[in-house]
């Protein structure tokens, strides 16, 4: 059986789904409505389309770009990571592509405040593997970046664990919240449950303030940013189902 938290990654194939569906039914009917496939694909398939959805989640939260009032303000970071089988280590915990986007602004962000840097994240390999929290600080580390302090949280598996499991540290002092534009609805609902200050520092933007004749041509792409769309709000549904989010 599946966990409720699984459900986001069950339900975002829907574009594929959905079309199945007027397959069958047509086929059942004898209704060779196959026009109705063809422009759902469309639909889903046109990135002009998709960027509308994905803007959708992003402008409701925006950068920082004067960070001058938040001097000596905490910033938390959310990884974002997968295990992934090394051919010499076995199994183990790496940072997604939108992983490596966070930690850049969220070094930069600290950096630039003065503030500590708060990581968490545990094991997606269980009790043996190195938490991605862990990572990620030995890559700020390895890398040579000078922050004053980092310090980790290596039980949390997820948005709700990463800042509950923060909640005592955190207190009712604001801190900066570096997330991916797309996560950081969910992010901030999770937060405002949790009766704590957040402050929104999105990264990662997804979204096109570009939009051509090559835009309204069928992508792969656009079905990328579909996926990423449902996740999100099927996540938001589940939290609030299970009273973790506002």
């Amino acid at each position: 059986m599946y966990a409720l938290s699984e459900l986001p990654d069950l339900i975002t194939p829907l574009p594929i789904y959905v079309a199945i569906l007027i397959i069958v039914i047509a086929w059942r009917t004898r209704q060779r409505r196959w026009w109705l496939v063809l422009i759902w694909f469309y639909f889903m398939s046109t990135p002009a389309i998709a960027n509308k959805g994905i803007a959708w989640l992003e402008d409701q939260h925006r950068p920082i770009e004067d960070l001058a009032p938040f001097q000596g303000h905490a910033v938390v970071l959310l990884p974002s990571g997968m295990n992934r089988l090394d051919p010499a280590l076995g199994w183990v915990n790496r940072p997604a592509e939108s992983g490596w986007e966070r930690l850049l602004v969220a070094v930069e962000t600290a950096r630039e405040v003065g503030g500590t840097l708060l990581i968490p994240g545990g094991s997606f390999t269980g009790p043996s593997g190195e938490p991605i929290a862990v990572t990620m600080k030995n890559v700020i580390e390895r890398m040579g970046i000078g922050l004053t302090e980092i310090e980790v949280e290596t039980r949390s598996l997820n948005t709700y664990e990463n800042l509950a499991f923060l909640a005592d540290r955190l207190g009712d002092e604001p801190f900066l919240l570096v997330t991916s534009a797309t996560h950081m609805p969910r992010a901030m609902a999770v937060a405002n449950q949790l009766d704590l200050n957040a402050i929104p520092q999105p990264a990662g933007f997804l979204k096109s303030d570009v939009i051509g004749l090559r835009s309204f041509l069928p992508s792969g792409s656009a079905i990328v940013t579909w996926q990423v769309v449902l996740h999100e709000l099927v996540g938001q549904q589940i939290y609030r189902l299970r009273g973790q989010g506002a």
